[in-house]
């Protein structure tokens, strides 16, 4: 079984350009089909707009990420001779 499955580990990392296209056509897809699929509901008035939610998600992901950056950087940055100190 292992080594089935370190095959297939192997054989995606070879094919890794398969895996990545593969990931933007569903996304294409799903935010396509956002475009015939209306919410009876919307929860947000913006929620109306096809490819809303992937917008939402990519912004707010952005977001995080530069927040995180600043915030956590100025937390574990150290000099470079911290452990010689010690």
């Amino acid at each position: 079984m292992s080594e089935a499955l370190s095959r297939f580990f192997l054989w995606a990392h070879e094919n890794r350009n398969l895996f990545r296209i593969l990931f933007f056509v569903v996304l294409v897809v799903l935010v396509a089909l956002n475009v015939f699929e209306k919410p009876e509901h919307p929860h947000v008035h913006e929620e109306v707009y096809p490819g809303f939610w992937a917008v939402f998600g990519l912004g707010a992901g952005v977001v995080m990420i530069y927040l995180i950056k600043r915030i956590i950087a100025n937390l574990v940055a150290f000099d470079e001779d911290t452990y010689d100190r010690l």
